[in-house]
């Protein structure tokens, strides 16, 4: 194997070739790579950096592996990359250590010509590749398809982006999904209302295994279970089950409230009126900022006569509640869903959309009353 240290003292590139012509070509490779990768520091020197990099690249002409050739070419531009990201970082304002590192590494890695990266980098300082208008539809999107230009680089650094979420953060959080749209366009920014300001409207974004909730407006369910269960055996006194998540707002404790309701001896008129008040206090106390009105936008219909309601209507009333409920509270325009895994996105507005399109969501009931900030549902796009 040759010892690339050597090469400074070599007089010229043929008498590399020659050494290296009965190498495997896997070996070359490797050593090459190795090589750079450990003398980034020293090709950074005027008096080395000339005469080195020529005797490289010289070198790589005779390795077919077109990859690896742009790879380490990448490496030799790594100086131009870090000034070419960090403007770009700094633009968006998201210019924190780990995504500048990250980026740096994928940009220094990828395998794509040096020219096609420095290009790319430098367009996207004041441009955008997507067509924001478009991701703001309730129709299902793949973010690909919106891709108006440089689709070749997007293509090989959307799986890394998608779920890069910046740990060192200054000025404010940035979740899942987010840091690739920022990046991808500079119509795209982090938002004083929401997550993101989209073409100028406040949007939340949200990825995988969402839940409708923020950092105000909700109490914690194991606060308010004493009062649930009383209530619940106002409805009925014989109802005695020691398991609170027997009761809890998912598919089975609805079934299991419904059974409460359906076999109280109580006569229907007032087991509505009690029905009722349990599920408004219900909703008074884990959604504490909740409206009546919003609160009967929920109820009115759902509650029959007699006191009993269904199952999957009251999910789909509730899907529609918590949605509603978080946009009055943090005040932003929509949500956008992203899907991680295959880049579909949709845009909702409000409640009424958002059950409009629930075929569109995988829907996790699933709550504790054991366990806090679990008062919401969980969503994912498909």
């Amino acid at each position: 194997m040759i010892r690339f240290k050597e090469y400074n003292n070599l007089k010229n590139t043929k008498k590399i070739v020659e050494k290296i012509s009965d190498l495997q070509s896997k070996e070359i490779i490797e050593s090459l790579y190795n090589f750079v990768s450990k003398n980034i520091q020293l090709l950074k020197e005027d008096n080395v950096i000339d005469s080195m990099k020529k005797t490289i690249i010289d070198i790589i002409k005779h390795i077919s592996n077109l990859s690896v050739i742009q790879q380490v070419e990448g490496i030799l531009a790594k100086p131009k990359i870090v000034d070419l990201v960090t403007d770009l970082l700094d633009s968006r304002d998201i210019l924190f250590s780990d995504s500048k590192k990250f980026l740096v590494n994928i940009f220094v890695s990828m395998p794509l010509s040096v020219d096609r990266k420095i290009e790319f980098l430098t367009y996207l300082k004041n441009g955008s590749i997507i067509n924001e208008s478009k991701l703001l539809t309730n129709n299902l999107t793949l973010i690909d398809s919106i891709i108006t230009k440089y689709d070749d680089v997007y293509d090989l650094i959307k799986l890394d982006l998608i779920k890069f979420v910046p740990k060192k953060i200054s000025k404010a959080s940035i979740g899942d999904g987010e840091f690739i749209l920022i990046l991808l366009s500079k119509n795209i920014t982090k938002a004083d209302v929401g997550d993101l300001k989209i073409n100028g409207d406040e949007i939340e974004i949200k990825a995988a295994k969402a839940r409708f909730e923020g950092t105000k407006g909700y109490s914690d369910p194991p606060s308010y279970y004493k009062s649930f269960y009383a209530n619940i055996q106002k409805i009925n006194p014989n109802y005695n089950s020691k398991n609170p998540n027997d009761i809890n707002l998912n598919l089975k404790g609805l079934k299991n409230i419904l059974n409460v309701i359906e076999t109280s001896e109580k006569d229907a008129k007032e087991k509505k009126k009690l029905v009722l008040n349990l599920f408004r206090q219900y909703l008074k106390n884990q959604f504490i900022k909740s409206s009546t009105a919003l609160q009967n936008k929920m109820l009115d219909e759902l509650i029959k006569k007699d006191g009993s309601f269904n199952v999957s209507d009251f999910v789909m009333y509730f899907n529609r509640f918590q949605f509603d409920y978080y946009k009055s509270v943090d005040g932003w325009k929509g949500i956008l869903f992203v899907n991680p895994k295959n880049m579909n996105s949709v845009y909702i507005k409000d409640g009424n959309e958002f059950i409009n399109n629930i075929s569109k969501f995988s829907v996790s009931t699933a709550q504790s009353w054991k366990e806090t900030r679990n008062t919401t549902y969980q969503y994912g796009l498909r």
